[in-house]
């Protein structure tokens, strides 16, 4: 990027990032609960790298998009089955409030409106069918944009 640019881009992040805290200060008023879920795919990473990465994330879920709890996938495929990640009795990552499993039964169990924010680099999942069983759900889901959900349970 040409050094003319900087200030721009800057400017430019600075403002949608507080234009993002504002709306979503705006949803939380309205009642609505903001959670959190990161995935980190199948890799080669030591266990500690896999955690200290996925940590970063849910740590920047709560400092970008001001969740009020974070889920963590620590080892998962974006084509597996949400229903079917972390089935296996994987630890939480420290520093989450759970892992998939433990986000599915409170997205049964909850009768707030919620906004989901995922991070992850195939995002939630590429698995279209398994998306769409998802948000067929109770949870009266409503697609808000490629990054983010809107959820009433």
């Amino acid at each position: 990027m040409k050094p003319q640019y900087y200030e721009l881009v800057i400017k430019d992040i600075v403002q949608y990032r507080f234009g993002y805290h504002e709306y979503l200060r705006k949803q939380k008023e309205q009642g609505i609960k903001v959670i959190g879920y990161a995935r980190k795919s199948k890799g080669e990473e030591s266990l500690d790298d896999r955690t200290r990465l996925l940590r970063k994330m849910a740590n920047n879920l709560q400092d970008r998009s001001l969740v009020d709890l974070v889920y963590a996938s620590p080892p998962s495929s974006s084509n597996e089955k949400l229903a079917n990640r972390n089935d296996n009795g994987v630890e939480a990552v420290e520093g989450t409030d759970g892992t998939t499993q433990k986000l599915i039964e409170y997205l049964n169990s909850s009768v707030m409106h919620i906004f989901l924010v995922y991070l992850g680099y195939a995002g939630l999942t590429t698995n279209v069918d398994d998306l769409q069983q998802f948000l067929a759900k109770d949870y009266h889901i409503l697609v808000k944009s490629i990054s983010w959900i809107m959820m009433k349970s």
